[in-house]
């Protein structure tokens, strides 16, 4: 299992400052939210995931996306000081987070080193 990398805190700043609807009290809260948005990605997305299996096939993995919505939901829930509005809301932020972190493993960073190690011992 990896550790939570800062890629997440990074997107959710990213949200944060790009969509008005993400509300965060201070930087503490930034870390805090993308701290534990990486822990409920790492333990609850997966076992979520397979429970929707049968929505993501018959959807065409549009119902992915709800997944991802429901752990973006979850993380806003568990960290009081976050606050994400409505349900389209949450469904923006999630898209932005993916965005950035689609972004941000593209581009070398510290968020990469872990990667870059196991491919060196592949060699």
């Amino acid at each position: 299992m990896r550790l939570p990398s800062p890629a997440t805190a990074i997107a959710l700043l990213v949200a944060e400052r790009v969509f008005g609807a993400v509300q965060a009290r201070d930087w503490v809260t930034i870390v805090v939210g993308g701290l534990v948005l990486a822990v409920v990605n790492m333990l609850v997305r997966p076992v979520v995931t397979v429970l929707a299996i049968p929505a993501i096939v018959l959807t065409l993995g549009l119902a992915y996306l709800l997944v991802n919505v429901a752990m973006v939901a979850l993380a806003a829930w568990l960290v009081p000081s976050l606050d994400i509005g409505g349900f389209w809301d949450v469904v923006w932020a999630a898209i932005i987070i993916w965005l950035v972190n689609v972004f941000l493993q593209v581009i070398p960073g510290p968020w990469r080193a872990e990667k870059r190690r196991r491919r060196g011992r592949q060699v």
